[in-house]
């Protein structure tokens, strides 16, 4: 079985593999490919390689590909999974270069998931001066690309398997790579919060709750990579813009579109973020569970989320709230999640004075919906615990049931 881990130059993917089990192998394929042409009296190396014409290097990656096969193949059953790396895409002096195609992927056979590692551009680009290869003419845009058709190229490559999963994962969350490899059952869940303007008393909220985040999911963290403020005075408009934009779909169309099961926003203080909403709104659309965790204590009161954040987000209206949720079992927490979705419905309509919302009504409401969206069978597991759940729900939000019941002063 192999681990398929895709990746451009420059990343020092070691750092990915520190948490792995020692008994893990890591095969270069691109390491097979210069053995085997040497064995070939070729005279190509890692400085040159990429020098070789493209009916060489695909019959130099296939034999590698036979090669690595046929030593995975011969271990015993119940052999870890063989770590495979290689590239899906080289950018050259002279263009574009395949390191992967389709017809390599279905030869290697027995793949378990595909992991493309990325890193900040900026970073990727010091070490590219120290290649072996022909680097040191790439700028950060060249990486944003590079780094960008990496993905795109890798992505494809999973798609055209069946039952593959691909990951995009920061060589920065060792932590990550290592629980994908080792079958971690848990979901992978993308964590979004306030940066930009963030207090430094959010930002210790906003480290707590990631930490307690990580007893419950897989944890794709978007502050685990290069930032797109980190650009250089030695950089141009192009290369800042570049990033910039290379931001936005790191972490909207890979770590959200690709890698997370779910999206967890974190809202410790009301601040603005424009990232955030953006995350939750992506992640809704494309079909992804969406959860808004705002922090408050009932004397403070809670604070007002307008419609457009609680559309399209369950909303908890602490961490600790949420972290008793994830302790529920499947069954409370189906329940739990419903009896949300009624609240928001029913808020809303509180909020414009259009019914009334006490405890009562409330659980009335949530057992006429439950009736109407669970079968008998599932009704009849959870019916005798159905009323504590929604009680449990109505007191959460009861303070903002209080201010929205306060009569309106007019301006």
């Amino acid at each position: 079985m192999f681990i398929l881990v895709t990746g451009i130059s420059g990343l020092e993917r070691k750092r990915a593999y520190e948490l792995l089990p020692k008994d893990y192998r890591v095969i270069n394929l691109g390491d097979y490919m210069i053995k085997i042409a040497k064995e070939c009296a070729m005279t190509l190396d890692e400085h040159n390689i990429l020098h070789a014409g493209r009916d060489t290097l695909a019959a130099l990656r296939a034999a590698a590909i036979c090669r690595a096969r046929s030593e995975c193949e011969s271990g015993k059953p119940g052999d870890l999974p063989i770590i495979l790396s290689t590239h899906s895409v080289f950018s050259g002096l002279h263009g574009l270069v395949a390191g992967l195609t389709s017809r390599d992927v279905k030869e290697i056979k027995h793949i378990k998931c595909l992991i493309t590692l990325i890193d900040g551009p900026q970073a990727i680009k010091e070490r590219l001066r120290n290649h072996k290869a022909e680097y040191l003419q790439h700028k950060v845009w060249d990486v944003v690309r590079w780094q960008e058709l990496e993905v795109f190229f890798s992505h494809h490559l999973a798609g055209e398997l069946d039952d593959v999963r691909h990951y995009v994962v920061p060589t920065t969350q060792p932590d990550v790579f290592a629980a994908i490899c080792q079958g971690d059952k848990r979901k992978t869940a993308y964590v979004s919060f306030p940066m930009t303007h963030a207090s430094n008393s959010a930002k210790e909220k906003i480290t707590k709750f990631k930490e307690r985040l990580k007893e419950h999911f897989i944890v794709v963290d978007p502050a685990a990579i290069e930032s797109s403020h980190a650009t250089g005075d030695d950089q141009s408009i192009q290369d800042r813009n570049a990033v910039w934009s290379h931001t936005i779909v790191r972490d909207l169309e890979w770590f959200i579109g690709i890698s997370a099961d779910t999206v967890i926003a974190y809202w410790p203080e009301v601040t603005f973020s424009s990232g955030m909403s953006d995350e939750l709104r992506y992640a809704f659309v494309i079909g992804k569970s969406t959860v808004l965790v705002t922090e408050h204590t009932k004397m403070d009161g809670l604070p007002v989320l307008s419609p457009f954040q609680t559309y399209k987000s369950t909303v908890f209206w602490s961490s600790d709230e949420y972290f008793e949720f994830l302790g529920l079992s499947d069954q409370d927490r189906e329940i739990y999640s419903l009896c949300q979705a009624v609240m928001t419905e029913q808020f809303r309509a509180h909020e414009s004075h259009m019914t009334e919302l006490d405890l009562d009504f409330f659980k009335k409401e949530s057992k006429r919906v439950a009736k109407y969206r669970l079968t008998e069978e599932a009704l009849s597991a959870v019916n005798d615990r159905l009323s504590d759940i929604a009680e449990t729900v109505f007191r959460s939000w009861e303070p903002q049931i209080d201010r929205a019941s306060q009569p309106k002063t007019s301006q």
